[in-house]
């Protein structure tokens, strides 16, 4: 009895070469394979985890200091009263202006006060209950701010200050400069041309 070696298996695998085994106790050693295969697929999932849990770690540290470090500027940028800034060879920096959001407390109540005020049809659908459209909320909210005349089921929250920062892509400039540099022009002596 000739039984299929790991070496045959390899090589059939290889070269994706799917043909029955001569012998039914050949099985064994194909499960084996099979089950050093499916053990070592584990052990990677298992590092991938790991590694995936220690890079969403990292990631997020580096965003808290990025997100500090807009604060930053963004503060002063305030104190200096300045808008934007452009600095050459590094970057743009702009100032964006806070947006407020509207908080809904009691969704409920919210409702209940815009069809007493007839108001539902402008900023809410209608499937099997009222569903609230966002944009057309935060609109009948700014325009109820402004006579004061705003529910308690709502609050306004102040958007914090934000910059964009844009940085200089100095291959792309090295580029344009070599794109557009002059070739020096060679004088000729027009009095020794022949005509």
């Amino acid at each position: 009895m000739d039984l299929v070696g790991k070496k045959e298996l390899k090589e059939r695998c290889f070269n994706n070469d799917v043909k029955p085994l001569d012998d039914l106790y050949d099985i064994e050693e194909v499960a084996y394979v099979i089950k050093e295969c499916t053990h070592k697929i584990d052990v990677q999932k298992g590092y991938k985890k790991k590694k995936t849990e220690a890079i969403n770690g990292e990631i997020a540290v580096l965003q808290n200091k990025i997100d500090y470090y807009k604060k930053v500027i963004a503060a002063t940028l305030e104190k200096k009263k300045e808008k934007n800034l452009h600095l050459p060879d590094a970057c743009k920096v702009s100032l964006r202006k806070a947006i407020p959001k509207w908080i809904i407390d009691d969704e409920e109540s919210l409702i209940k006060h815009l069809i007493e005020v007839k108001e539902i049809k402008n900023c809410a659908k209608k499937i099997d209950e009222w569903k609230l459209v966002k944009k057309d909320v935060n609109k009948v909210l700014n325009d109820w701010e402004k006579s004061e005349n705003l529910p308690g089921s709502v609050h306004k929250e102040l958007g914090e200050i934000g910059i964009t920062l844009s940085f200089l892509d100095k291959d792309k400039e090295e580029v344009e400069e070599k794109s557009s540099t002059t070739v020096p022009v060679k004088e000729e002596d027009y009095d020794e041309l022949e005509w």
